[in-house]
């Protein structure tokens, strides 16, 4: 029992362990990372050859934003389902790398010309 004369203010329940992290939250962060890589590397190294020699030059700007759209708003949605909102967290930090790899793209299929 705590003493009555006690002034710090802290009580029992601040004391608690915190609870066990979720394995799932783990497991779904991952997967939607490394799905987001994977659709960025199917986009931007098998549609390479479309994108980057277009007769318009319209293609890149316009899948750059689709793909990066897609993403978001898939990410938008995982966030209104607890249960994979660190999916919606992976999703949402594949996206830079996605653009990484947009670049890298960009840098090869530059060299090809």
């Amino acid at each position: 029992m705590a003493d009555p004369s006690d002034q710090s203010g802290a009580s029992e329940d601040q004391h608690k362990p915190n609870p066990p992290r979720d394995r799932r939250a783990f497991r779904n962060f991952h997967f939607a990372f490394f799905a987001g890589l994977l659709l960025s590397v199917i986009v931007w190294l098998g549609g390479g050859r479309y994108f980057f020699h277009s007769t318009n030059g319209n293609a890149l700007p316009i899948a750059m934003y689709i793909v990066a759209g897609l993403k978001l708003a898939v990410c938008v949605a995982l966030l209104f389902i607890p249960r994979f909102r660190t999916a919606s967290a992976g999703l949402l930090a594949s996206i830079p790398v996605g653009l990484l790899i947009c670049i890298g793209s960009c840098a090869l299929y530059i060299n090809e010309q």
